[in-house]
């Protein structure tokens, strides 16, 4: 009797319900925390603060954009639609895998951690500036991203255009193409780190063979000139010779109707010695 009185007291059953409430509410904080611990940690007043709890909602976001049953993970079926339809990648088994790495599954937790590890998020201004240049093609816009301070955390804001467009409200650029350039490219960063500027081996193979193509054409044109030339010179020699040879013949002939001409004129002188 003594136990149940105790069990059915107001003050326990009171004590019971805030403990439970409490415990469920430590166990919801323990599955967002590492979602959320950036907006507690980091110092309001601290700009990259700001921009890392844009940047995360910009993940969260893009997360969404590709976990199409929107379960909270990510498998690979599904990233590799994502980069088919959305970033026009065909055959796309590698990006996903290098999306992936080896986790059949990825939830917003495993993206940001995966983005806070890139290295496009420590990327500068003058990085991006360099980016947007020599890859997006866009310089025009390089001084607006400067005057904005437009740095590597930035990036997946960049990525998302629904919502708050940061490229349209932000940075102020109007065309729509190039807003929509400038989100794939940023997107590209964001799932996959900063492009590689290795050496496409096709582009090589062609290059040296297109080198020794011009080389032999070169060779084959300076061969042709040099043997035009050589038959050209022996051509003139033998016309020289032949014009030598006209000349020595008329010469001889002029001879010969020479001394025809005073046989012909003694001739005539004898015949009239005789008969004289």
């Amino acid at each position: 009797m003594i136990t149940r009185s105790w069990l059915r007291s107001p003050v326990i059953t009171t004590l019971f319900i805030v403990v439970t409430v409490l415990l469920n509410s430590f166990l919801i904080v323990c599955d967002n925390s590492d979602q959320e611990g950036i907006k507690e940690e980091c110092d309001e007043k601290d700009p990259t603060c700001n921009t890392d709890k844009l940047s995360l909602e910009a993940i969260n976001e893009l997360h969404h954009m590709i976990d199409d049953d929107q379960d909270g993970n990510v498998n690979q079926q599904e990233s590799k639609g994502f980069l088919k339809e959305e970033l026009q990648y065909t055959g796309g088994s590698e990006r996903v895998a290098i999306f992936h790495n080896n986790d059949s599954l990825i939830s917003v937790d495993d993206l940001w951690k995966a983005w806070m590890k890139s290295d496009v998020y420590n990327w500068t201004v003058d990085d991006v500036v360099h980016w947007l240049d020599s890859h997006v093609h866009l310089p025009q816009y390089s001084a607006t991203f400067r005057a904005h301070n437009v740095n590597g955390r930035s990036m997946p804001r960049l990525a998302i255009t629904k919502g708050t467009n940061t490229l349209k409200t932000e940075l102020g650029i109007k065309n729509g193409i190039h807003r929509q350039k400038i989100s794939v490219q940023a997107m590209d960063l964001v799932l996959f780190g900063p492009p590689k500027d290795g050496h496409n081996v096709l582009k090589d193979i062609a290059l040296i063979l297109s080198t020794f193509f011009v080389v032999g054409v070169s060779w084959f044109a300076y061969s042709q000139n040099k043997r035009s030339k050589c038959q050209l010179e022996r051509m003139l020699r033998e016309m020289e010779m032949l014009q030598k040879a006209d000349d020595e013949l008329k010469d001889v002939q002029n001879k010969l109707s020479e001394a025809e001409e005073l046989q012909q004129t003694v001739t005539q002188e004898k015949t009239i010695l005789v008969l004289s």
